[in-house]
């Protein structure tokens, strides 16, 4: 039975983060094993997913305690070191797969976050499947076992990287993205209904969401992009597949049900900077000279729109986003920087 590792990465979110582990743990496939990574995260994260774990939180009800190993990681420019730090005392039913629990001490934002798991499964089993789950999801009971099947019926396809289709959590009939499509002027979009006349399940794609994304120990990248913090490492991870040969599907029939943008906020200035600034790298990237001038009249134009409704609204803060995304994209500043 081929083993899957889910990478689960928390900030600041740990309610989020319990209910979409519960899914997890409800699921029928017996060979997996669930690593969450913890992002610096300042409400106490761990300790509720610890009491959670072994059954003593109220709000979340278990009917099994769930055993599990605590890390911290030490990391410098040459090695990444993970470093035992508690083993829970209380067994529970997954002994042989112990939930594990990763503390990084620092904020390395979603691509930095999710590569602490992926390097821990390359080190451990690196014949393993890693799938990264959004802490904002949930998924089916038999979303795993049929995730597997589908693998090893389409094991001729050489997939690298298989993504699964978002219906939002308080609309299940509500595609949020099925795929991600390039549009040659605008960069990465998402697509939201399947193709009327296509009837397969798995449907070759430029690019997945980055809300539950599998990668497969064939895949020639595994590590996700990490100068990018938040927003648009996903699309230049696929991108970097495709340029070395690896194959990107979306399974159809294998959805999750995301919240969209838990941790951040939807529209929030954090979002609004990270997208803003992200898009301009990512389009300079992969744009030739030419049409990455025109995507730069484009979207400056609707900025500068965007950034007068914010002004007459008052809202000093959502403009000020829009502007330093622009600013720290000339000035070359990547990685994690607030505004």
């Amino acid at each position: 039975m081929d083993k899957i590792y889910l990478i689960v990465l928390n900030w600041n979110r740990w309610k989020d983060t319990i209910e979409c582990l519960q899914s997890i743990y409800a699921n029928d496939y017996n060979n997996y094993q669930v690593i969450v990574v913890d992002n610096n995260s300042s409400d106490n994260s761990i300790e509720y997913i610890k009491e959670w774990s072994e059954g003593k939180l109220k709000e979340f009800k278990l009917d099994k305690p769930i055993y599990y190993k605590e890390f911290i990681i030490r990391k410098d420019d040459k090695q990444l070191e993970y470093i035992e730090k508690n083993t829970d005392k209380t067994k529970g039913n997954n002994e042989s797969n112990p939930l594990i629990l990763i503390q990084t001490r620092e904020n390395l934002g979603y691509a930095g976050g999710n590569n602490i798991g992926i390097k821990y499964i390359m080190e451990n089993e690196p014949n393993a499947y890693g799938l990264v789950l959004n802490n904002d999801t949930i998924i089916p009971k038999n979303f795993i076992s049929n995730v597997i099947d589908i693998l090893l019926r389409n094991s001729g396809k050489n997939i690298s990287v298989m993504g699964f289709p978002a219906y939002k959590y308080d609309n299940p009939e509500e595609a949020e993205v099925i795929y991600v499509k390039e549009n040659i002027l605008k960069g990465p979009e998402k697509v939201t209904s399947i193709p009327k006349k296509f009837k397969g399940e798995l449907i070759k794609c430029k690019s997945v969401g980055g809300h539950a994304m599998l990668i497969t120990p064939s895949s020639p990248i595994k590590l996700i992009p990490e100068h990018y913090f938040l927003y648009y490492e996903e699309s230049d991870f696929c991108n970097q597949i495709i340029n070395n040969n690896g194959n990107i599907y979306v399974s159809l029939n294998t959805p999750v049900y995301h919240k969209h943008s838990g941790t951040v906020g939807l529209d929030s200035p954090i979002q609004l900077y990270y997208a803003g600034r992200n898009l301009l790298y990512y389009m300079k990237l992969y744009r030739n000279g030419v049409l990455f001038l025109l995507f730069l009249i484009l979207k400056t134009s609707k900025t500068i729109l965007n950034v007068m409704k914010y002004l007459l609204k008052r809202d000093l803060l959502h403009a000020k986003a829009l502007i330093r995304a622009y600013v720290d994209f000339f000035l070359g500043r990547r990685g994690k920087q607030w505004i």
